[in-house]
């Protein structure tokens, strides 16, 4: 169920249970980098879409090139993933996720059609958008004392359960926890 389905209460008892459990793996793992990100991802993923994936800026500020973590339910769509996203920087103010590293301001796509893939994604990933068939996408800033670090995304392939600026609120105070 994602954090749009349901009563407003259950939405908001899904929020808030969400948060608590991503606090408490964090202050787990406060030291371990990496499994922080993992942690983060995981939970993101399995709790609020299907797929979520960190992306670095990198050094010149120019690119979003390493990849922070990638979770998805199937290990072998996660891997799938990680291997086309390596080697495929994305400019920093191209493309959505570009956009959202260049102006810090968070994007919720609530309904990707095939045929508008182009039209709201980077060359870079439009193949692995079609190929997984993903049809709603959230991206939002990670920021770390103001400056802009990398970015995050959520990724759904239900055509009848797009994201909500709800799912959004909620996606940005968790990578505010993260960061």
């Amino acid at each position: 169920m994602g954090v749009g389905d349901g009563s407003k209460l259950e939405r908001l008892e899904l929020r808030l249970r969400t948060l608590n459990e991503l606090a408490r793996d964090l202050s787990e793992a406060t030291t371990d980098y990496q499994r922080l990100l993992d942690l983060f991802t995981q939970r993101m993923g399995e709790l609020v879409g299907e797929m979520c994936t960190i992306r670095y800026v990198s050094e010149d500020g120019n690119w979003l090139e390493r990849i922070g973590s990638v979770w998805h339910p199937d290990p072998a769509i996660a891997e799938l993933v990680l291997t086309t996203m390596q080697g495929n920087p994305i400019r920093v103010g191209d493309g959505i996720a570009g956009a959202v590293a260049a102006t810090g301001r968070s994007r919720l796509v609530p309904v990707i059609e095939p045929a508008t893939v182009a039209a709201v994604v980077e060359e870079s990933r439009r193949a692995t958008i079609e190929q997984l068939g993903i049809r709603s996408m959230m991206i939002v800033p990670l920021a770390s004392y103001e400056a802009g670090i990398g970015v995050a995304s959520l990724t759904r392939t239900d055509p009848d359960r797009p994201y909500t600026e709800e799912d959004l609120q909620l996606f940005e105070e968790a990578a505010r926890h993260v960061t």
